[in-house]
């Protein structure tokens, strides 16, 4: 008896296809389900209505340890900028636009 390759029976290859072919379509469909179910169920009304992180102070208390234990690194890297960007500024002042 031959058997196409692979071991599997015939026809199995045309159920698998149309199985991933309607995959994400049921996925689709059976989260929307789930989440009728909890609307009508009111299982789902414990939510908070807003979700917020307290990442605006971590961020202000970083800046502020930043600039007070790197002040010389900055310092030096504003030293560097000023003595490349004031003479293309001067450059550019003295182009008749």
């Amino acid at each position: 008896m031959d058997t196409p390759t692979g071991g599997s029976r015939p026809g199995e290859h045309d159920r698998r296809a149309s199985l991933l072919r309607w995959r994400w379509p049921l996925a689709v469909a059976l989260l929307l389900a789930a989440g009728l179910v909890l609307a009508f169920l009111d299982i789902a009304t414990d939510f908070p209505s807003q979700v917020t992180f307290g990442l605006d102070s971590w961020v202000d208390d970083g800046v502020v340890w930043m600039v007070a234990n790197w002040r010389g690194f900055f310092r030096s890297i504003t030293g560097v900028l000023l003595q490349v960007l004031g003479p293309i500024e001067d450059l550019l002042l003295w182009l008749p636009w």
